[in-house]
């Protein structure tokens, strides 16, 4: 049986990871059975859903919380630095707009830690500096699926259109995935949330494609 990889981005793909555990467990008893060969990457801008004693993670008593190997915060990025040292990045400058509009971005977090919030460009430079973190804890999730002898893997990207961190970066996890494993036996599903609303779906989607598809797109590492 092929290796399965449930990748979540943002709060709703926070949100679909804790839902499959919960509904694993109530099958199985226990969070992580020795019978399904699945692993988890949380990766988000806001570290509300990844502390160990978070309520919402339970079920008929139990934590089915994920470990720290399984999770991937990318706020707290010094992103007024890259922005005053954007030649030393090219592979978020041809994309990254004008920094004038940045700067005016930033100062509305002067109070608090920086988090995708909505914004879309916003959730991917977030994503982008903190990319060496991400590729780490993807090799890891997937070395230790192969740990088994089967080398098969099966990415499951799941997210919203709606919020920043995820329809952000969804792109970009797939680009460095497909960068990464780009062998047979390798296959990736997407799972994406979109409002009820048709125009809100549209503008939102041709919001994302926009956003994620200015200029070329490779995959980069932020140095």
């Amino acid at each position: 049986m092929s290796n399965h990889l449930i990748i979540g981005l943002g709060g709703t793909g926070g949100k679909i990871i804790r839902a499959l555990r919960k509904i694993i467990f109530q099958e199985f008893r226990e969070a992580d059975p020795e019978a399904l060969d699945i692993g988890y990457l949380y990766i988000d801008s806001d570290r509300s859903m990844m502390k160990a004693n978070d309520p919402s993670w339970k079920i008929l008593g139990n934590q089915v919380q994920l470990g720290k190997n399984s999770q991937v915060s990318i706020e707290g990025a010094d992103l007024q630095n890259y922005l005053d040292n954007i030649n030393e990045y090219p592979g978020i400058k041809d994309w990254i707009g004008d920094k004038e509009q940045w700067h005016h971005i930033l100062r509305s977090f002067a109070n608090g830690a920086v988090v995708g919030s909505q914004k879309r460009r916003l959730g991917r430079f977030l994503l982008a500096c903190n990319i060496k973190k991400f590729i780490n804890s993807l090799q890891l999730q997937v070395n230790q699926l192969r740990h088994s002898g089967n080398a098969d893997v099966t990415f499951h990207i799941c997210c919203g259109l709606a919020g920043g961190t995820g329809s952000g970066s969804i792109i970009d996890i797939l680009t460095q995935i497909r960068k990464l494993y780009p062998s047979t036996g390798t296959s990736y599903k997407v799972t994406v949330q979109t409002p009820k609303e048709n125009i809100v779906y549209q503008n939102n989607l041709c919001n994302s494609i926009k956003h994620n598809h200015s200029g070329s797109h490779i995959a980069y590492d932020s140095q």
